[in-house]
């Protein structure tokens, strides 16, 4: 994920570390960052702008979100999803994530942030955060909308969907002409 506003780049790892590149030259590692809680695989990242929503937004295998300040990268909270909302095993219920977006869209009063999380069975989540001023820590949390699943005609993108196949008139008349010749045939042999 390139943030070119902050003048870094973050990867995410298998071993569900994050990477923080510097935009200087040769591409320096200034950063790692890892939650010792969750060392399950980063699917997915998403950052903030600074002067809006200044986190970055990092979605795991296990199901979680994990927040981090954008000036120090210090852990601004968690939501572990797959223990807030799944029974049993999650990861076998599609709980990884595989998309998250942060948005400086007030969801209330006191909900300043919204954040849209997607797993891989496609459930679409929007949530409402709020981030203490001085502490810098997940103040508020509140799930605004559970989707559900997405049809998987909607998840398909219009180039590649297949085109619907069309009824050649030259073939359907001559099936049509066989079964004719078969039936007479079966009736004169009758």
């Amino acid at each position: 994920l390139s943030c070119e506003d902050h003048g870094r780049v973050y990867v995410g790892t298998a071993e569900g570390q994050v990477l923080v590149f510097s935009c200087e030259e040769g591409f320096p590692v200034t950063r790692w960052i890892n939650n010792p809680d969750d060392v399950s695989a980063v699917t997915c990242l998403s950052c903030g702008k600074e002067d809006e929503a200044p986190l970055l937004v990092v979605g795991t295998q296990e199901g979680a979100v994990h927040l981090y300040t954008l000036g120090q990268c210090r852990n601004a909270g968690s939501i572990n999803i797959a223990r807030l909302l799944f029974e049993g095993e999650a990861i076998a219920q599609g709980a990884a994530l595989r998309h998250v977006r942060l948005f400086p869209i007030p969801a209330g009063p006191k909900l300043p942030l919204t954040l849209l999380t997607v797993d891989t069975a496609s459930r679409l989540r929007l949530w409402g955060v709020n981030i203490h001023e001085k502490s810098g820590k997940l103040d508020e949390l509140k799930l605004l909308m559970d989707g559900g699943q997405l049809r998987e005609i909607d998840c398909i993108p219009l180039a590649s969907r297949p085109a619907p196949r069309k009824k050649n008139a030259k073939d359907s008349k001559a099936v049509k002409e066989k079964e004719a010749k078969a039936a007479d045939a079966a009736a004169g042999a009758a």
